[in-house]
Parts: structure tokens; C-alpha cells; sequence
């Protein structure tokens, strides 16, 4: 089964594990409105194949090398915190506030079938590429079901899209 019909298979299931509802509050965030999106407010709520395929096509899966490539990226939220955060080849992340290299959190990276996890606190998020230099993806805390966050990533130092 190929990464884009693993993924739309998750998405559509009517009991969508915690990935599969991060996914869809992603694509709320990013066709629906941002924060107003239906799915950003009601996760459960079901997605329309045909959209969320079309979406789905448009997304590239990131693998390890990619993400390696770069020794920073640059992390900003819908809500105005930035931060830069550094991959470690062992599955491990650093993150810090942009303008205070001081405040520093650590925290854990995975990559399943080109999904990127973080963990980072108390909270987890999943993120899709839109190209191998840009990376969206939306936060929740760790220990409730709900939407804390859209995120960018992008390398620092790279050309804009």
C-alpha cells in the first residue's frame, strides 16, 4: 500500500486513531479557514474523500535524509511563537525560542511512512511536506484530544517557495 493510500485509508476510518485526527485537523486548518475550520473545532467530524485526496496528492513524504540534510529549521506557529529546532540522526530534537538560544526544550522525532512525529513536551504534533524544504502540521497536547497549534517548518538559511 503506498503512503498516500495508508494515510487516506487512516483518515477516512471512522475510528481515527490520534495521527489520523492530527492529520485532519492539518487539512481543516489548510482548506477550511485556519482556526475556524469544522475539523479544528469537531475533529471527529467525517472528510470529504475527494477533497482530502486531491489535498493528499499535493504533499510530499519526507524521509530521514531530507530532514538530515539541514542542521535548523525554523518553526512558526498560526499563534506568533517561533522557535528553531535541531534533528539529531538518533531520533532526538532540540528545540529553542527564536531570540533566546537559552530557553530550550528536548524532545523526540519519528518518520512513519513519510510522516513526521514530533514529541516535545506535553505535546505531540504531525507533519506533512508540501515540499522537501517546507513542512505544515498541526500540534495538540499530549495528554487531550484538541488543536493548539499550526505549524511551518522550514530550513533556515533556505530560498523561500
Amino acid at each position: 500500500m503506498s503512503n498516500v493510500n495508508w494515510l487516506n485509508s487512516k483518515v477516512m476510518s471512522a475510528h481515527r486513531d490520534d495521527s489520523a485526527r492530527r492529520i485532519a485537523m492539518l487539512y481543516g486548518f489548510e482548506t477550511q479557514g485556519g482556526r475556524s475550520s469544522e475539523l479544528i473545532q469537531h475533529p471527529q467530524h467525517q472528510v470529504e474523500p475527494l477533497a482530502f485526496a486531491e489535498w493528499l496528492s499535493r504533499k510530499v513524504f519526507i524521509n530521514a535524509q531530507n530532514l538530515l540534510a539541514h542542521k535548523k529549521w525554523l518553526k512558526e506557529g498560526d499563534h506568533g511563537h517561533t522557535f528553531v529546532i535541531s534533528f539529531l540522526p538518533d531520533g532526538t530534537l532540540v528545540e529553542a525560542a527564536a531570540g533566546d538560544q537559552d530557553a530550550t526544550w528536548k524532545g523526540t522525532w519519528t518518520l512513519t511512512r513519510g510522516v513526521l512525529r514530533l514529541h516535545l513536551g506535553n505535546y505531540i504534533s504531525d507533519y506533512l511536506a508540501k515540499s522537501n524544504n517546507r513542512l505544515t502540521g498541526a500540534e495538540e497536547p499530549r495528554l487531550e484530544v484538541g488543536f493548539n497549534a499550526y505549524f511551518t517548518l522550514k530550513p533556515l538559511g533556505a530560498k523561500p517557495l
